[in-house]
């Protein structure tokens, strides 16, 4: 996985993410004789994503801090054959503190990234 321009080590991959999927959009309200539906059609602008980690080392947790408090869209791309890439901008991070036995830093443990889609960008690089 690629978010800005910090490549996730393949041992720090996440455990999870929402799958980028448009959402529908659609109304309803009832008439004397029917109802009227009005249907924008899927769009997975405005979408959230929930990227789960079960511990990151601190290196990785500086990135994600780094990024969070740069307060700019950034490239995400999940790496997948069937996802595309696409412009995010980052809502929260949450992670506990978690020292480890003979490592060389603290870990955060339950990390939760959360973003939302700004742009599709298509095919992934």
């Amino acid at each position: 996985m690629r978010l800005g321009s910090y490549r996730f080590p393949a041992e720090w991959q996440p455990e999870s993410f929402t799958i980028p999927k448009a959402d529908r959009y659609c109304a309803s309200v009832k008439t004397y004789e029917s109802a009227a539906v009005f249907s924008w059609g899927p769009d997975i602008i405005g979408k959230t994503i929930l990227v789960e980690w079960d511990f990151v080392p601190v290196a990785v947790w500086d990135e994600l801090v780094a990024m969070e408090g740069a307060d700019a869209a950034v490239t995400w791309d999940p790496e997948k054959p069937i996802l595309n890439a696409y412009l995010v901008e980052i809502m929260a991070l949450e992670g506990k503190f978690f020292e480890v036995v003979n490592a060389d830093g603290p870990y955060r443990r339950q990390v939760k990234l959360t973003l939302i889609i700004l742009e599709d960008l298509g095919s992934g690089s």
